[in-house]
């Protein structure tokens, strides 16, 4: 075979694997969407690869690296480039998603999840016990909620936003089926018996509370609920 052919062969040869190369490039371009990077991951200085741009995945990193900041400082201590940075993402996401400092805090409390929809309610002389079992039927293994309200105490934004989300979610709705003039009052100390049963119990694990069983559990604190329930006699 003359030089020459042998020459153009090679080139032609060339070509073809540039082209294939080119054309293997362009699919993963396409097939891979745009991230959300950190600044520090824009200069190189991630130990991690970009998080793919995902706005419920997004969300999610975010409310995560809130309630870990929040449940392990105090609400002072935490700021938002802390959790953006946590997250992995730019700090302008967070504003984005979750608005203010106060609003991602409520977040991290409820979990990200909006009120519960309206549920039959038991006959009045059951509800201690149904909602004792309710209460102790909750998943306990993670708790960070707990430990995200142990922190809010001695902040007062902290305070409001909370005083604010336990209103809303539980004194107001169950203070309107109790009734009478001191209904909010009744579920106050309700909420408030339930946080306590939440703190020692789920918390700190206080060894009576954990060594009971569950249905001796509800039979005693459905008592102390529908005591306040039914409120004082006379």
């Amino acid at each position: 075979m003359p030089d020459d052919i042998r020459t153009r062969v090679r080139e032609l040869a060339q070509e073809a694997r540039a082209t294939a190369r080119s054309a293997r490039q362009s699919a993963r371009e396409q097939a891979v969407p745009p991230v959300e990077e950190t600044p520090s991951a824009r200069r190189g200085g991630g130990r991690k690869p970009p998080r793919r741009r995902d706005a419920e995945a997004t969300k999610a990193a975010i409310l995560e690296a809130a309630r870990h900041a929040f449940a392990h400082g105090s609400y002072d201590q935490v700021g938002l480039r802390n959790i953006a940075a946590r997250a992995r993402v730019d700090v302008a996401l967070v504003g984005r998603y979750f608005g203010s400092k106060e609003d991602l805090f409520e977040a991290a409390i409820t979990a990200g999840k909006p009120p519960p929809p309206p549920t039959d309610l038991p006959a009045r002389a059951e509800f201690g016990v149904w909602l004792a079992r309710r209460v102790l039927s909750l998943d306990d293994s993670d708790p960070t909620r707990l430990l995200v309200l142990h922190h809010a105490v001695g902040n007062a934004g902290a305070a409001a936003v909370v005083r604010k989300m336990v209103m809303e979610r539980f004194i107001r709705p169950v203070g309107a089926f109790i009734g009478g003039p001191d209904g909010e009052l009744r579920a106050s100390l309700i909420y408030s018996l339930l946080a306590g049963f939440g703190m020692m119990g789920r918390l700190v694990k206080l060894e009576p509370i954990a060594a009971t069983e569950k249905e001796a559990l509800v039979a005693h604190v459905g008592r102390a609920i529908q005591a306040y329930f039914d409120g004082a006699e006379g």
